[in-house]
């Protein structure tokens, strides 16, 4: 056999995910960020966005839609799935409707979340075969759930996505990066002692992990925070995004 040595940077379309409270803008920079893009909306909530659009129904047509977009993109730099925990709650609904299940719980041996995570592997292959082609991007909501790390004494409160436990890891491991979105806040003193939070309107992605939030990215030349109300903020994601 003989190898083929590749050296230095090799630009490809990039897997992302992007995360944060509702109502925080999620959608919109997924579209902003990505050029020439395609949304399949899970949960029909894009349509205030001027934005190319499938409207997704059920699993099957999700599967189709991302099937078929492996084939042909369309002419689409970037895919948006919108959202991830809509197409978890798809992907439950077509097995219990396939095993005669009212929820995954009524599985024996927990079998209903093993159905769970072996649907979301094969929807994962098939948006990377989109991904030799061009973007893909999915959106999710967020959750505030207690995280107990074994080398910590004491368990803290994070922001995760808000997916099941057998979808989370396959969704993490599958991106090259996951962006956090939320509100900048910062806590101050009154002169009573008490502490009172302020800010709320300035929206800020982060790209770094932290003990707050889940993040990460393999992209080269982007902050760990940037600002997402500024074009010229967000140009080094966009950068990143070209290929």
């Amino acid at each position: 056999m003989t190898l083929k040595i590749d050296k230095g940077l090799k630009k490809r379309p990039v897997k992302m995910v992007v995360f944060g409270q509702e109502a925080s803008g999620k959608s919109t920079l997924a579209t902003n960020i990505g050029g020439d893009s395609l949304l399949l909306d899970c949960e029909d909530g894009s349509a205030y966005i001027d934005t190319n659009r499938v409207e997704i129904k059920t699993w099957a047509e999700l599967c189709s839609a991302i099937m078929e977009l492996g084939r042909d993109q369309h002419g689409m730099k970037t895919i948006i799935i919108d959202t991830a925990d809509a197409a978890e709650r798809m992907a439950v609904n077509y097995i219990c409707d396939q095993h005669g299940k009212d929820s995954l719980e009524q599985f024996a041996y927990g079998k209903g979340q093993v159905y769970l995570g072996e649907s979301w592997q094969k929807l994962m292959h098939a948006c990377d075969d989109i991904a030799k082609h061009c973007n893909v991007i999915f959106i999710c909501h967020s959750t505030v759930k207690r995280f107990s790390p074994p080398d910590e004494m004491d368990a803290y409160d994070r922001y995760e996505m808000r997916l099941a436990k057998h979808v989370l890891p396959l969704l993490k491991e599958w991106a090259d990066a996951i962006a956090f979105l939320t509100f900048q806040q910062h806590v101050v003193t009154q002169q009573d002692g008490r502490k009172k939070v302020q800010g709320g309107q300035k929206r800020i992605l982060h790209m770094e992990r932290c003990a707050a939030y889940d993040a990460k990215c393999r992209l080269p030349g982007v902050p760990s925070s940037l600002p997402v109300d500024s074009v010229e903020s967000l140009q080094p994601l966009k950068d990143a995004l070209e290929f």
